[in-house]
């Protein structure tokens, strides 16, 4: 069972937000949302939910790094 990281997007912060999470690898693009440890629904609303399938692309993001980012819920 692979685990790696992948980032969700934070809905209602008025500028693109990334949160880092623990995910399974399923296939190719697809990915279980694992969650983190502190996860709160109440302090921060998440584009999709820890248990979701989703599919990831690579995305570079404003500091230059790359990584796998949710895209689409399965």
């Amino acid at each position: 069972m692979d685990i790696v990281e992948i980032n969700i997007s934070l809905l209602d912060e008025g500028v693109d937000c990334w949160r880092p999470v623990k995910a399974q690898k399923l296939g190719e693009n697809k990915y279980k949302i694992i969650g983190i440890d502190n996860y709160d629904p109440d302090n921060e609303k998440w584009q999709f939910l820890p248990g979701d399938i989703v599919v990831c692309e690579i995305n570079k993001f404003s500091g230059g790094e790359t990584g796998l980012i949710a895209v689409k819920k399965l």
